[in-house]
């Protein structure tokens, strides 16, 4: 190797060390920057949003401190609203119905194609609806009707329920169980509440 070609790679060697520091130099100031980008959004979080999600907080405890101690505690509250959430919970209880309990072969099994109990559970789960909002429409709350949704809520739910939670001990997980025992569930607690809500 000649001391020209020496001479010549030198050149080629510094060149590429420089262009090796400016890469670094590159990469530290896009680091510092992404760095002083998260510090200023932190900030901002900090000084705006954090303040902003505390007094929707605040708000929102304080509005159902009212409600609660308008109506006369917690339990007062929820024998309040129990009417109210006995066709929701009809209506879960129905989704739970067609919704999967099992695979065979890629194809669903829900309660509707398991046998009667599934069927049965609908007309009563659709009757429950009916009563419950009858309840709700008459002003003030007619005894029988009361005790019409009440009862029906509690014998819908506790067959919900075994249906539901016992499918999902026994068979596995599932939406359908797990819809239906939930629904289950909140049926039997909103029907007892209503019971008990003498208007």
């Amino acid at each position: 190797m000649s001391a020209n070609d020496h001479d010549q790679d030198q050149p080629q060697f510094e060149q590429a060390h420089d262009n090796g520091d400016q890469m670094r130099q590159g990469a530290k100031q896009l680091v510092d920057g992404a760095g002083k980008v998260a510090a200023g959004a932190k900030d901002y979080l900090d000084a705006h949003m954090a303040p902003a999600v505390k007094n929707a907080a605040r708000t929102a405890r304080e509005r159902i401190d009212a409600k609660t101690r308008e109506a006369g505690g917690p339990l007062a509250l929820a024998r309040r609203y129990a009417p109210k959430a006995i066709p929701i919970a009809a209506l879960v209880a129905i989704m739970g119905l067609y919704l999967p309990i099992a695979s065979f072969h890629g194809y669903g099994l829900s309660y509707m194609d398991a046998g009667s109990d599934g069927k049965i559970l609908l007309v009563l789960s659709i009757l429950t609806i009916i009563a419950a909002l009858l309840n709700l429409a008459v002003k003030p709350g007619n005894t029988w009707l009361r005790l019409a949704a009440g009862i029906s809520a509690g014998c819908v739910g506790l067959g919900a329920l075994l249906d539901g939670f016992g499918n999902l001990f026994a068979i596995g997980p599932s939406f359908g169980s797990f819809f239906l025992g939930l629904a289950g569930f909140a049926l039997v607690a909103a029907g007892a509440l209503t019971l008990f809500n003498k208007p």
